[in-house]
């Protein structure tokens, strides 16, 4: 039985989102997915996964990650308060 749309975006906020599954992120989204919306809220920026890395693919004017981080960069290493991240995996 196929998941209806809703047990799909839950799934994807629960799994990539919620618990930082981001090596879940190709299960969701779509290699030729094109963001139109406004970028990840906290830096300013959006992502794209490629070979199992997390790439920058557009930072907003303005945004906290302007003039720190391009287009093209590659995300090696992610920290908060609490945890760090080493791997894509993670």
């Amino acid at each position: 039985m196929s998941k209806t749309n809703k047990e799909i975006v839950q799934g994807y906020f629960d799994q990539v989102i919620n618990q930082k599954r981001m090596e879940l992120w190709d299960d969701y989204i779509s290699k030729d997915y094109v963001s139109h919306a406004a970028p990840y809220i906290g830096m300013g920026l959006s992502t794209q996964t490629s070979e199992g890395k997390m790439i920058i693919s557009s930072i907003a004017p303005g945004a906290p990650a302007e003039g720190r981080l391009q287009v093209g960069d590659e995300i090696i290493r992610i920290e908060d308060k609490t945890y760090v991240w080493d791997t894509f995996k993670q």
